[in-house]
């Protein structure tokens, strides 16, 4: 399983405080926050919304790796039809 770190989320995070505080303010464990930064987890939508309104930033751009861009997936899908 290939995981994608997560920079922009660590680097949010980072500017506000450890783990630990940050994942105070989201009701959630400070392990769960990590595994997150690290790509190994993913949100629930529930905490992506939180996460969003949080760090006032789209989930798109702090999880990229859970949705995908238009040119990418128009790309693959020339690909597949050659």
């Amino acid at each position: 399983m290939v995981t994608m770190k997560r920079t922009l989320l660590a680097e949010l995070r980072k500017s506000e405080g450890s783990q630990e505080d940050v994942a105070k303010n989201l009701d959630i464990s400070r392990q769960y926050l990590s595994m997150m930064e690290l790509g190994l987890r993913n949100p629930t939508a529930k905490l992506m919304v939180k996460m969003e309104r949080h760090f006032n930033i789209p989930a798109e751009k702090i999880f990229p790796d859970l949705f995908f861009e238009d040119n990418c997936h128009k790309m693959k899908q020339k690909r597949k039809t050659a």
